[in-house]
């Protein structure tokens, strides 16, 4: 395998987090659904703070591409390859794609989970962000044999974690701002910084977008009073909408804790959100939402059917009401839909969430892929792959946490893990 950097003319490339599909304007890719981009979430994306502020400085000089490095070669396994302990549902299989090794990173690393986080695609190929370290890498598809690794060391912009491809265009997310590149190849050039007053902090840092219709989306985490610094908190605890070139600034929807993975589809946004800690090991439930125009989804005063946190929480009628209700702090973050022609009827069509999995509970949750079936609505979910958490394992036992899912158009899913470092890769039995 060999190591590249891909360039970026003007200031350093910021790391990703999108939606699985590729954006109108480009080919066909392996990973697309309804061209759309997604979002990303907090440091754990539960609420667990930093080490650092880690706060953006958005110029700088371009980096000095890096020499090519001699690096070994991963061969994707094959779709009927077992993995040694996690297990996906009847009639699919898991196998790993790419390890820490192969992305440049190790395993278990100290601190914040430092791995992939967030997954996209773009003319073939897979992008996946490692926000931690500051770097986002690209898998392109090669027929199934060996993966090029082409990394990406941004010195200028701070933890980027959002990403997607529209009209050739890059744009991203990162702690503090949106940017956008034009794409040439594995080259982003001609950098544009289009929102540059998003809070940043140690609290809820990552920031997450989609495009759709002409327009940015643009989710941000709360935070707590003190912990963060800089810009406008109207971006706050909701999803904000710019046009492409980040003006006609709107706030689209309020009340969402930490909505960690945003996408549109069927004409809908749907988001993730991670209800707040304090309430004990069994409430606020998490939430997947339909976000629409001009409604406040509850936070901080409301959680689930409109139920008020505390006696001093006020009315909570009018609030909106989550589309699923999940498990107290199980922690959904990324997810797809898997609209692939290539899956078979009973899961094409579906929602596809990474619950990242809890740390505030004796007894662990989460740690799993879901499925969630929709005809129109979301349905009551499923488990899709297990095996993150042991069984009676404690949350330090935990061998992964998923993070985000990307359903390629060949029917493939690909699953990202930023606490192992690694991402996966799960096949239909054909």
């Amino acid at each position: 395998m060999k190591r590249r950097t891909l360039l970026v003319a003007a200031g350093s490339l910021a790391a990703s987090f999108a939606g699985c599909s590729e954006q109108s304007g480009s080919a066909a890719v392996p990973g697309g659904t309804d061209a759309t981009g997604t979002a990303g979430s907090a440091t754990d994306a539960t609420g667990t703070p930093t080490d650092g502020t880690g706060s953006p400085a958005e110029s700088g000089p371009s980096p000095t591409p890096a020499t090519d490095t001699a690096r070994p070669t991963a061969t994707p396994p094959p779709c009927d390859a077992d993995h040694p302990f996690l297990t996906a549902a009847d009639g699919f299989s898991v196998g790993t794609y790419a390890d820490a090794e192969d992305l440049g990173g190790g395993p278990f690393s100290p601190g914040p989970d430092p791995g992939p986080r967030m997954l996209a695609t773009y003319r073939g190929t897979l992008y996946a962000t490692i926000p931690e370290q500051d770097r986002v890498v690209a898998l392109p598809e090669d027929g199934g044999s060996a993966a090029d690794i082409v990394t990406v060391n941004p010195d200028s912009l701070s933890k980027p974690h959002g990403i997607a491809f529209h009209d050739d265009r890059l744009y991203l997310a990162t702690e503090g701002a949106v940017v956008r590149y034009r794409m040439d190849g594995l080259e982003a050039t001609d950098r544009e910084v289009l929102v540059d007053d998003v809070p940043v902090g140690v609290y809820h840092w990552t920031r997450s977008l989609a495009i759709h219709d002409g327009r940015i989306y643009l989710s941000a985490g709360n935070c707590p009073s003190g912990s963060c610094s800089g810009g406008d908190d109207d971006y706050l605890a909701a999803v904000t909408a710019f046009d492409l070139d980040g003006s006609n600034r709107t706030t689209y929807a309020t009340g969402l804790r930490n909505a960690v993975g945003i996408e549109w589809h069927d004409g809908k946004l749907f988001a993730t959100d991670n209800g707040i800690d304090d309430l004990g090991p069994d409430l606020p439930p998490d939430e997947i939402n339909v976000v629409e125009a001009g409604r406040d989804y509850g936070y901080p005063d409301c959680y689930g059917d409109n139920v008020p946190v505390d006696d001093e929480s006020g009315d909570c009628e009018g609030r909106a009401t989550p589309a699923v209700e999940l498990q107290a702090h199980v922690a959904p973050l990324g997810f797809d839909f898997a609209t692939a022609d290539a899956l078979p009827d009973s899961h094409r069509g579906d929602m596809y969430v990474a619950l990242h999995g809890s740390w505030t509970r004796d007894d662990p949750v989460g740690y799993e892929v879901i499925r969630v079936p929709y005809d129109g609505s979301l349905g009551n979910p499923t488990t899709f792959v297990t095996g993150w958490m042991p069984e009676d394992g404690t949350n330090e036992d935990a061998r992964g946490r998923p993070a985000d899912v990307c359903v390629a158009d060949t029917g493939e899913m690909y699953v990202s893990d930023d606490l192992s470092g690694t991402i996966y890769r799960v096949c239909h039995s054909r």
